[in-house]
């Protein structure tokens, strides 16, 4: 009769209950042919900081994008997004003084129509600057509004 009643009520939760498959962002996963290179590219120019590795290996690294999401890097043979509408986004409080310090580094960065050293001015008013990462990945990084 326990068990009657356990599979009544563990079956009944699955069906009644109010759940969602996704209820806030964790993690994004990119592809690194490179490690060290992409990590000192996401530190030193992006300005994330790097967190504890779960894995404990020399394949993956971590890092803090804030708001309690990570970006997970893993090294492997790596095919560039060449589709600049398939990006991750940053947002920064000093846009001026992100693309000053990008052309400073040497960092180049464009406007969505592709136009070098420049930026997009969006139809809300959001300015925005598109970069590569060492593997092609495409960077928006845009101005908090």
């Amino acid at each position: 009769m326990k068990i009657y009643l356990f599979l009544f009520v563990f079956i009944y939760s699955c069906f009644t209950a109010n759940a969602q498959l996704a209820t806030k962002a964790n993690h994004i996963a990119i592809c690194a042919n490179n490690l060290q290179k992409s990590t000192h590219f996401y530190t030193k120019i992006i300005g994330l900081t790097v967190v504890a590795n779960p894995f404990a290996d020399t394949v993956h690294q971590w890092f803090s994008m804030g708001n309690n999401v990570l970006l997970h890097m893993i090294e492997g043979d790596c095919k560039a997004n060449t589709d600049k509408r398939f990006h991750i986004c940053f947002s920064t409080k000093n846009f001026e003084k992100t693309m000053q310090y990008l052309c400073k580094e040497k960092i180049a960065f464009e406007n969505w129509a592709g136009e070098k050293n420049t930026f997009t001015r969006r139809i809300d008013g959001v300015q925005q600057i598109y970069l590569q990462d060492p593997d092609g990945n495409w960077i928006e990084i845009n101005d908090e509004h």
